[in-house]
């Protein structure tokens, strides 16, 4: 995990933009990553648990 908030701050860092935006972009990139994974995950597991 170490490494992955490394990341996080040298991106945040070196980022142009202002330190709301960034967060905001950066939880929305997240989000979205999370969301989507469920999206493939949850029907997948319906289909393996009901056979």
């Amino acid at each position: 995990m170490h490494l992955i908030e490394t990341h996080i701050k040298t991106f945040i860092a070196r980022c142009p933009l202002p330190p709301w935006l960034q967060r905001l972009s950066l939880y929305g990139f997240l989000f979205f990553l999370i969301k989507g994974l469920l999206w493939l995950v949850i029907p997948a597991s319906l289909i393996m648990f009901n056979q």
